[in-house]
């Protein structure tokens, strides 16, 4: 596989308001939001940069990024891009060469851009409005369907970060443990599901230039896609394509390029979660061997939930 990309960063999804969807997570998943100040030491940060516009939500394997975009002021009156929906928007890796990722990426026609939007050109990665040892880098999504981040965390941080933050970054991560305070039951990610009309595109930039490997193929019914399936960086990618040709925003809107629908965890007991879900009137389908809500209820996102006891590739 293309190192360096050794795990994902985190999902980011946008939302309104970070006080609801904190008041959502707790009342469903009871996780708490993660601040910033948990997860840096801020004493070390740009004094200019924002804090706060976003919080971190732990579930099992997966970090995820809850993003409200009127709270993100970039320093020196720039303006962070993001698109006008309330859903998952993109997808974070951590890399310990973000030049050699931009470079690599470039060569075979993806573009990357930095955080106001502006194209990277021969691995010249400009200085972070974050801190200076954490460069970060985007893929330009007309180039790979969705944008996708990449993220080179210095290694200062780690040790403060991975109390809160992250804990997969602690020697002491312990993947598929189970939490005891968990109502769900969850075990850990079984894949990430993305919607794409360009199939070709996604196997090329995972597989291909990024050395991700392909797992499983098939027929999704409860979205009616055919779907292939691709192990890279210690997660599953699944991407489907819609047999009517058609990819809807949360907001019914046609897209017009790939979209990040849902994030399906490995559980203990389906009918524990379904139990959970139905008392906290969360919305949701059952398929075959899963349980899926509906994202429009659900912050925008389409969670599934499937047996780890039947989940293989």
């Amino acid at each position: 596989m293309f190192n360096p990309m050794p795990m994902m960063f985190h999902p980011t999804v946008l939302v309104d308001s970070l006080d609801q969807t904190t008041e959502w997570f707790a009342r469903v998943f009871n996780r708490p939001p993660v601040r910033w100040e948990e997860k840096w030491n801020v004493e070390w940060l740009n004094p200019t940069y924002p804090l706060n516009y976003s919080y971190f939500y732990v579930i099992a394997d997966v970090c995820l990024d809850a993003l409200c975009p009127p709270l993100l002021k970039l320093p020196g009156g720039k303006k962070a891009v993001y698109p006008d929906v309330r859903q998952l928007v993109d997808i974070a890796w951590y890399t310990d060469d973000i030049k050699a990722v931009s470079i690599q990426l470039e060569e075979h026609g993806f573009r990357t851009r930095n955080q106001e939007g502006a194209v990277i050109h021969n691995g010249d990665v400009p200085p972070s409005n974050l801190v200076a040892d954490c460069p970060m880098i985007w893929s330009v999504p007309e180039d790979t369907g969705l944008t996708y981040e990449f993220f080179e965390m210095g290694r200062r941080h780690w040790d403060y970060y991975s109390e809160k933050g992250d804990p997969r970054l602690s020697a002491k991560w312990q993947d598929g443990r189970v939490d005891a305070n968990d109502p769900l039951g969850i075990v850990r990610s079984a894949y990430h599901h993305v919607l794409t009309l360009d199939r070709a595109r996604a196997i090329r930039l995972y597989v291909d230039v990024l050395g991700g490997k392909i797992v499983d193929e098939g027929h999704d019914e409860s979205l009616d896609s055919d779907y292939v399936s691709i192990a890279y960086a210690k997660s599953n990618l699944r991407f489907a394509t819609p047999r009517n040709g058609v990819i809807l925003d949360i907001n019914g809107a046609v897209a017009n390029s790939d979209r990040y629908v849902g994030i399906t965890f490995e559980v203990e007991d389906l009918a524990k979660v379904a139990a959970h879900l139905t008392a906290q009137r969360v919305p949701f389908k059952r398929a075959k061997e899963a349980l899926f809500t509906d994202a429009a209820e659900t912050l925008g996102i389409r969670w599934g939930f499937c047996s780890a006891s039947s989940w293989t590739f």
